[in-house]
């Protein structure tokens, strides 16, 4: 038996929590609203189906932000990473790879900041899972292989190992507003 848990949520919070599966589309909100029930990953939630014009969400939708292709990727702002490579990406959170090992001026996320930035980066979209844009690079061959040898500076041997072993060509990076 699963537990359940009664919690009385604002109809913001609610929304929040749809944005991932529904985006800003204000009919499929609305949908979801109605029926009054809404599961992601182990997570289900269910309520008294409402009916809202399309108005009223509209309203509470411009609380949240919108993608934005024209916005510039801010290195300070990112709070982490993927390596792409088929279908398993490489997380690379910035604590992670910002931590420093001793007597080194750089770490893995100084290199990986310098190879992610040679270039413009691609506006991919804004979301609303993880509360970030998402910005999308592919690498040079030489870019790819600087971080594969650059792994000496990772405190992290699982996450070393996991740069050193899988081939990758794009790189994600994840900002906060």
């Amino acid at each position: 038996m699963t537990q359940v848990f009664i919690q009385h949520m604002l109809l913001t919070e609610l929304v929040e929590r749809m944005l991932g599966y529904t985006g800003k589309d204000v009919e499929m909100v609305r949908t979801v609203m109605q029926r009054g029930s809404l599961v992601s990953g182990a997570t289900r939630l269910r309520w008294e189906g409402v009916t809202l014009s399309l108005d009223e969400i509209g309203e509470v939708l411009a609380q949240f932000p919108s993608a934005d292709a024209g916005r510039p990727f801010v290195a300070a702002d990112c709070m982490g990473a993927q390596l792409l490579e088929g279908r398993v990406p490489i997380e690379i959170p910035r604590e992670a790879a910002a931590s420093k090992r001793l007597l080194r001026r750089k770490s893995f996320w100084d290199v990986l900041m310098e190879c992610a930035s040679a270039e413009p980066l691609t506006y991919v979209e804004y979301s609303y899972r993880i509360r970030a844009d998402r910005y999308r690079r592919v690498l040079q061959v030489e870019e790819s292989s600087l971080l594969k040898q650059r792994t000496d500076l990772l405190t992290h041997a699982g996450l070393a190992q996991q740069v050193l072993e899988n081939d990758f060509r794009t790189v994600e990076l994840f900002t906060h507003r």
